[in-house]
């Protein structure tokens, strides 16, 4: 198994929390997600992001589960 990166890009940091990079982006602005810029690239520091992760509350899963049987079924 690979080492964790030190550092993650946009992308890889909004795919880790499961929000999207715009978010990440709009975290940075605000201060509330630390960075750094590697010339053009914006990275966000491994370590930062779990402390950003342990602040947040638990997600919603992505998929919604299926509707019991009988119901969301439109009768006749």
């Amino acid at each position: 198994m690979p080492p964790e990166p030190i550092s993650l890009g946009v992308r890889d940091a909004a795919h880790r929390l499961g929000i999207s990079p715009v978010t990440i982006r709009r975290l940075i602005r605000r201060g509330e997600l630390p960075a750094f810029r590697v010339g053009a690239r914006v990275l966000i520091a491994h370590a930062d992001l779990r402390a950003y992760a342990a602040t947040r509350p638990a997600v919603r899963p992505t998929v919604s589960p299926p509707a019991p049987a009988g119901k969301g079924e439109i009768s006749e």
